[in-house]
């Protein structure tokens, strides 16, 4: 399992200090002089700007990598991704209804940008890209998977789909479908096993 995000990854701040540059901890070493409570708030804002230095990298190198990975399927022709999972509530688990994109960073956007979770973490596992959501409530488990091959879905849609005809458009007869499937365990697993591939990336950002 390779971490590509995490929120709650912690720079120790002693470990921020020591490689603090000269003339900073100069000042700090005037101030302490002075007043060490100020010296220690002078301290104290050093390091949480650090921080979020190294949390800016650190999204930065992340949405960077995701966006040459979209770059990447994309070049191959059309993509669809499939969001699905499940929510960990304080009664037990949830099935989460499977949301269709057409880009991976539109799905990762959409799946991390949520204000109701404390911490988000993204891996990389044997099953592609799992979002991991830590709330009041317990976790949440999403899983990204890529269908292989868009046109055979389209076709098996035409084919097996009872309601593809009054939709309107591929998108939207696929959003009724797999929302359709989504509860039902074994016709889900069949759709995941027949149609979609995990999503790797194969690029670790921290830890």
């Amino acid at each position: 399992m390779t971490v590509l995000y995490d929120t709650t990854y912690y720079v120790d701040g002693e470990e921020i200090w020591s490689d603090i540059q000269e003339d900073i901890l100069d000042e700090y070493n005037r101030l302490y002089e002075i007043n060490t409570d100020i010296a220690k708030r002078y301290k104290q804002d050093i390091i949480d700007s650090e921080r979020e230095n190294i949390d800016k990298e650190i999204r930065t190198e992340f949405w960077g990598e995701m966006q040459r990975a979209d770059k990447e399927a994309l070049s191959e022709g059309d993509t669809v991704y499939v969001r699905y999972g499940t929510a960990g509530l304080w009664n037990g688990r949830k099935n989460l209804v499977p949301k269709m994109y057409s880009s991976l960073c539109d799905a990762l956007e959409s799946t991390m940008c949520t204000t109701s979770v404390h911490d988000t973490i993204v891996e990389e596992t044997d099953e592609g890209l799992r979002i991991k959501h830590i709330h009041h409530d317990g976790t949440n488990f999403l899983y990204l998977c890529k269908v292989k091959d868009v046109s055979e879905v389209q076709q098996m849609l035409e084919d097996t789909f009872t309601d593809y005809n009054e939709c309107g458009s591929f998108e939207e007869a696929f959003a009724e479908y797999i929302d359709y499937i989504g509860d039902n365990k074994e016709q889900w697993q069949e759709f995941l096993d027949n149609y979609t591939e995990p999503v790797y990336v194969r690029k670790a950002v921290c830890c």
